[in-house]
């Protein structure tokens, strides 16, 4: 895995503790996710779910749209999106559903709409980014907390020189990034990359 994003992944998971045992992972993409909770839960007890076909080795798995989850109610602990719901047709629906098989909580990850960065990346005509404000509208009459987390959102694929990070030794990348995640602790404001969004379902 590339080891940049590979750290922009373990940063936001480490600022997200989990409530539960059990998790659903919508919009699982190829897994990279899946593969960080494991550690954490276990495979055998978190599943992910995507429009296209996904195969993450001793994971389940299921291809199918978020806007109706193949499991029955109540069926985890937490059902975690990060940088799904923006791209479903019908929120509404697909948040529906979330709160259906969720036994504890939801938790979305959103790209901050009002991020500079994200906001000079991104192709509004495709991309439906939530706001601090446009989430909390969404989220009128359920128990939620909102906080935000400072994260590059883009890989070496696109800031080409962090591919070098892939050849270095693992203790000076290690100590590079320990590095910069101390810095990124101070951007960590409602400008932030990304909104971490917990709701309450009991």
């Amino acid at each position: 895995m590339d080891r940049w994003v590979e750290f922009n992944q373990k940063r936001i998971l480490e600022k997200i503790p989990l409530n539960g045992k059990t998790l659903l992972d919508i919009g699982c993409a190829n897994g990279e996710y899946l593969q960080l909770f494991s550690e954490k839960l276990g495979k055998q007890n978190i599943a992910g779910l995507d429009i296209y076909a996904t195969n993450v080795p001793g994971i389940k798995t299921v291809k199918a749209s978020a806007e109706k989850i193949p499991f029955p109610d109540k069926s985890f602990d937490v059902v975690f999106e990060k940088d799904a719901l923006h791209h479903v047709p019908n929120r509404e629906k697909a948040f529906a559903e979330m709160k259906r098989v969720a036994k504890k909580e939801i938790i979305l990850v959103e790209a901050n709409l009002h991020n500079r960065v994200i906001d000079i990346f991104i192709d509004k005509r495709f991309h439906r980014h939530f706001s601090k404000e446009t989430l909390a509208e969404f989220l009128k009459g359920e128990k939620y907390s909102i906080s935000f987390i400072e994260a590059f959102p883009f890989g070496s694929n696109i800031i080409f020189p962090l591919k070098l990070l892939n050849y270095l030794p693992n203790f000076i990348s290690n100590a590079i990034f320990y590095r910069i995640g101390k810095m990124l602790d101070f951007f960590e404001g409602e400008k932030a990359t990304f909104i971490v969004c917990r709701i309450s379902c009991r």
